[in-house]
């Protein structure tokens, strides 16, 4: 554990918001010791503004690129979807696209809240790493405009990585506690079966229930995976060593698919929808995500950041998504640099050759 991680959250925060002021570290650290009496030197100022930083105290905000996001409208003939490009790039993209993903996600909340009145918002949430960041983001955001309004969180499946249980969707609810009218709808279940049992597993208690509720639904908020990247949780369990995993590889090594969406696997034509024998559980098939997308008052927030691993950017398996009408599974798309130029320079037009 960081030493850092020791000092109060009144020390940190006061440090962080006396620099942002324009005072030198020398008055920071006298100003900070003499109003909590607790000791603090020059030299511990600077790493305390990290500290901030990984609290949450302090984000930076890249500009939205408006002349990237009309190149890719322009591009691609996109009409009324939101599309917005964070001018971040490498490493540190992956936080800004989901920030600005936390933050769509917050004006749609409100934007609906006034429709829908008593009833209150209904979030679902994808699984990974990449929706986990929105999530916690998410409901900084809620509580930091101390929302008051009714808001359920949905779980859309029960993830798809068993020694990564802290990527599954009803795990995020805890960055939701402590809001004032939160309630949650979990999935609780296997994260994948043979697909001749899936419709029988979806009556089985922990998810009949969800299936049943997922038509209060009015905001999704997912990501996508590259099939070129192993770091998805959909390639980690392809190249895993369970009996269903080489099944379930071998069958799309037959077809031409370059990315999954919800764990659902799409080609530059469309949904993937031959019997591949393997299917993981979640609420939405990418037919109902696309007609989802299609409603005035829904949402699809799908964040196109690069991979969280290896930051590779995703332009190959997102450019489908963009050209294809039965692949238009979002409302709100937030990229980064790096993913919209893999858009626009061609690289993500064709995809992999299928082998027998």
């Amino acid at each position: 554990m960081r030493k850092w991680t020791n000092y109060e959250n009144e020390i940190v925060f006061a440090v962080c918001e006396q620099f942002l002021d324009g005072k030198k570290a020398q008055q920071i650290a006298d100003d900070v010791k003499e109003a909590t009496k607790k000791p603090l030197t020059r030299e511990q100022v600077y790493p305390l503004l990290a500290e901030a930083r990984d609290r949450g105290f302090l984000r930076l905000c890249p500009p939205i690129s408006r002349a990237l996001e009309q190149r890719m409208r322009d591009h691609f003939r996109i009409d009324g979807k939101s599309i917005q490009v964070a001018e971040a790039r490498g490493g540190s993209a992956g936080d800004h696209v989901a920030d600005i993903a936390a933050k769509t996600a917050y004006r749609e909340i409100v934007r609906l809240a006034s429709k829908k009145g008593d009833e209150g918002v209904h979030v679902g949430l994808g699984a990974g790493i990449t929706t986990m960041t929105i999530a916690r983001f998410l409901g900084e955001e809620l509580r930091a405009n101390a929302y008051s309004g009714k808001i359920t969180i949905h779980a859309l499946g029960a993830g798809f990585s068993i020694t990564s249980p802290e990527t599954a969707p009803t795990s995020f609810f805890s960055f939701f506690h402590g809001l004032k009218n939160a309630e949650f709808v979990g999935v609780f279940a296997t994260p994948y079966t043979p697909s001749g049992d899936y419709e029988n597993v979806k009556t089985f208690p922990g998810l009949r229930e969800a299936f049943e509720r997922k038509s209060e639904i009015d905001i999704v908020i997912t990501a996508f995976a590259a099939r070129e990247d192993p770091h998805g949780e959909f390639s980690r369990f392809m190249n895993s060593k369970d009996p269903l995993a080489g099944k379930l590889k071998k069958s799309l090594s037959r077809t031409d698919w370059v990315g999954d969406l919800q764990y659902r696997p799409y080609s530059a034509k469309g949904p993937v929808t031959k019997d591949l024998g393997v299917k993981a559980v979640t609420l939405f098939e990418f037919d109902e995500i696309v007609e989802f997308a299609s409603e005035p008052d829904k949402s699809v927030i799908l964040a196109a950041g690069p991979c969280r691993v290896c930051t590779a950017n995703k332009g190959p398996a997102l450019v489908p998504l963009l050209e294809h009408p039965d692949l238009a599974a979002w409302s709100h798309l937030v990229l980064d640099l790096d993913t919209a130029s893999g858009c626009l320079d061609g690289t993500g037009a064709k995809g992999p050759e299928p082998t027998s």
